[in-house]
């Protein structure tokens, strides 16, 4: 994390602009984006995904669920949702993934109207640790979470 002490910064102006250009680079190659959908399973055939089931959410729509299947299926969720919600329950890392003990990363993101400046709030990006020995911080809030502060928190302005 030491690169992150000085600062990091997001380019200023829409950060829509990355989505717009991301979706055109995956049209170019055979892919398309779907939006009011939310994908409720990876179809997995042969140990392969080989498609998804998607539910229709647009305002008015009764929530129809159609199949699509592609050559390729890029998955960009977190892997909590992964292992819980899309892949089927008797896929064999479904099990593997529930039977770990694991430390998770929580997020939430916020939409603020207004512009930077006229809210007083930061353009950069801030890092908060209680401690100057991650390694103890860490293990002190992992044995009781609790009695200590989380050992870092991360809030990213655009």
């Amino acid at each position: 994390m030491a690169h992150y002490m000085e600062g990091a910064a997001f380019t200023v102006g829409p950060t829509g602009n990355i989505s717009i250009r991301n979706s055109s680079v995956l049209r170019n190659f055979g892919g398309e984006v779907l939006c009011d959908a939310t994908v409720e399973q990876i179809i997995i055939e042969n140990g392969r995904a080989v498609g998804v089931l998607v539910r229709n959410t647009s305002a008015g729509q009764d929530g129809k669920i159609t199949e699509i299947r592609a050559k390729n299926i890029v998955c960009a969720t977190f892997v909590f949702n992964l292992h819980n919600k899309l892949l089927p329950p008797d896929h064999p890392s479904v099990k593997e993934f529930r039977d770990e003990t694991k430390r998770t990363i929580e997020h939430l993101f916020c939409k603020i109207r207004g512009e930077a400046a006229e809210l007083e709030v930061p353009t950069h990006n801030l890092w908060y640790f209680n401690s100057y020995d991650m390694d103890q911080a860490f293990d002190q809030y992992y044995a009781d979470p609790v009695a200590h502060r989380p050992p870092t928190v991360y809030i990213g302005f655009p």
